[in-house]
């Protein structure tokens, strides 16, 4: 639940960094854009860099040159950040020379592509979230269908059963509690595998 929470907000603080790129774009101002650091969050930079830390990156299989410690990884990885940083976030004045009109399209293509790369990740963040809270619902139904099955075992009296276990399981009797528990858990559980393998993030 927390973490479907926090993939939405995610998304919601790229697509509004991705609207603030265009409208600086579509206002045409004298400087190209920058973004300003505190914009730029871990989905930010990963979808305008395509910063990958260097502990998800692996090693390849035929890679035969030694590995470097994990200190010069830390060196490589802070120097690569602050380059891709302050092109992200220098301002450059815009000349109003012929000779720098290349330039300045260049730049104007650039942010338009960057806007479009975070309004790519935006959806792909809010739709993570979407499949955590799908995940939630389905294991939230899956143990509470489990439990009927505990209480089968431990209140196997149908006359003597406690009011409030009667409430939590819906007055079912025993059988039909313990086939239902059994029924709906199976199911959730099921198709908890089918949303991981069939969703394209």
């Amino acid at each position: 639940w927390r973490d479907s929470g926090e993939q939405l907000k995610r998304a919601d603080q790229i697509q509004a960094l991705a609207q603030r790129i265009l409208q600086q774009q579509h206002q045409q101002q004298q400087t190209t854009t920058a973004l300003d650091p505190t914009d730029i969050d871990l989905p930010s930079l990963e979808a305008l860099t395509g910063f990958l830390p260097f502990w998800d990156a692996g090693v390849g299989p035929f890679d035969l040159q030694p590995l470097p410690t994990e200190e010069q990884l830390v060196l490589d990885e802070t120097r690569k950040l602050q380059t891709s940083l302050r092109q992200l976030t220098t301002t450059t004045a815009s000349s109003s020379k012929d000779d720098d009109d290349d330039d300045d399209e260049n730049q104007t293509s650039f942010w338009q592509d960057k806007a479009h790369e975070l309004q790519v990740t935006s959806q792909q963040v809010r739709w993570e979230g979407y499949r955590e809270f799908i995940y939630f619902v389905l294991n939230t139904v899956a143990f509470y269908s489990y439990m009927f099955c505990i209480l089968v075992w431990y209140f196997d009296d149908d006359a003597n059963k406690p009011t409030h276990v009667q409430y939590i399981m819906f007055g079912l009797d025993n059988a039909a509690a313990d086939w239902h528990g059994n029924f709906w858990g199976d199911l959730m559980w099921t198709i908890e595998p089918i949303v991981i393998l069939g969703t394209p993030y």
